[in-house]
């Protein structure tokens, strides 16, 4: 029997058909189909294309939804997951790369070296957002270390606290938090390493915020108290209800 449509159509849209031969499907995956899914992630899957990791996650998914025998501890299934997660960590620790420039460069919003941080900052973002959707797939800690460790600490929470506009900080801190799956923030599972991001969210942003409007018309107090109010939101969603508490009300 042939692939399923669904198979065949992710997998041509991850590789060039040339890539794989023709392979058959039984009440089991046959090995070959391993073999060309762990050469495709060490060969051809690029983890900053949105299109080819949601292809590659689609179809491991399918794979595991049809053949209960494709558990986490059977070989082929453990042999593909390291090879995604090799993938990763070789993109996290390779390619990634935010230059932080001196206060006169990021306030020059028509500065060629900003848009360029603006451009890496958003590349290294799109790496996160890829990296998140291996969830329930690669195993917790490992993908928790790849995201928190190798990318929002090291990279995406220092290029935020470098930009010079409080709201910009805001509203990247935002999609980070909602990037996030749910599960990362509540009690044990809490990483340790969110604490960078809880702790600019609590405090700094509420004093850059708070300085923005000092003897500020009425209109910039209320985006001040609009966004205010978008951190406390933030801190209650990441399990940090004291520090949430009352923040808003330093702008009222």
């Amino acid at each position: 029997m042939a692939y399923p449509v669904s198979y065949c159509y992710c997998l041509m849209e991850l590789c060039q058909p040339s890539s794989y031969g023709s392979l058959c499907l039984s009440n089991s995956p046959c090995p070959s189909l391993f073999y060309l899914l762990v050469d495709m992630v060490r060969s051809v899957w690029d983890p900053f294309s949105s299109k080819q990791t949601s292809n590659l996650v689609a179809v491991i998914k399918k794979l595991v939804s049809d053949f209960p025998s494709l558990h986490a501890g059977s070989k082929n299934t453990q042999e593909l997951l390291q090879a995604v997660h090799d993938k990763l960590r070789m993109s996290v620790d390779v390619e990634p790369y935010i230059p932080l420039y001196t206060k006169s460069v990021m306030e020059n919003s028509s500065s060629r070296s900003l848009q360029f941080f603006h451009r890496q900052y958003w590349s290294c973002f799109k790496l996160l957002v890829n990296a998140v959707q291996w969830q329930g797939l690669v195993s917790m800690g490992k993908l928790q270390q790849l995201c928190l460790d190798g990318l929002l600490n090291r990279y995406i929470l220092r290029a935020i606290q470098h930009l010079s506009q409080p709201y910009d900080c805001v509203e990247k801190c935002a999609k980070v938090v909602d990037l996030l799956p749910e599960s990362w923030f509540e009690g044990k599972k809490r990483h340790a390493s969110l604490d960078g991001l809880s702790l600019l969210m609590s405090s700094k942003l509420p004093t850059m915020l708070y300085h923005a409007t000092l003897a500020a018309p009425d209109v910039e107090r209320k985006r001040a108290r609009d966004a205010c109010q978008t951190l406390e939101r933030l801190l209650h969603h990441i399990g940090r209800g004291k520090e949430a508490a009352g923040l808003a009300s330093q702008f009222s």
